[in-house]
């Protein structure tokens, strides 16, 4: 079993730019979001309320899970294919998906 020392090494090593593990536990804060969706707050995000129910609490999708890694990839940097370049005729791809989908 890794330590959580050894999977944020691995996910910098990786490419990620930042790297979290928590324990998966219930987030209290959480607890009003399923009112908060009924207001309309997550506007056209219809997947926030498909997903409401889980997103408080990773062991409702997987019960045997005890840590929850995140990792992050900075995607507002400097980078040789800006939007403003694109070519209307070809298709734009988001900065946050630059990382995965463009080689340099």
């Amino acid at each position: 079993m890794m330590t959580s020392p050894q999977v944020k090494k691995r996910a910098l090593d990786l490419g990620f730019d930042l790297c979290g593990v928590a324990s998966a536990v219930d987030i209290e804060a959480l607890a009003g979001l399923p009112q908060w969706l009924g207001r309309g707050y997550g506007g056209r995000m219809t997947y926030l309320n498909r997903s409401a129910r889980v997103r408080s609490d990773i062991r409702r999708w997987l019960p045997s899970a005890r840590s929850v890694v995140v990792v992050a990839n900075l995607y507002n940097t400097d980078h040789p294919h800006h939007v403003e370049m694109a070519d209307p005729a070809k298709a734009r791809i988001a900065r946050y998906a630059w990382a995965t989908t463009i080689t340099t």
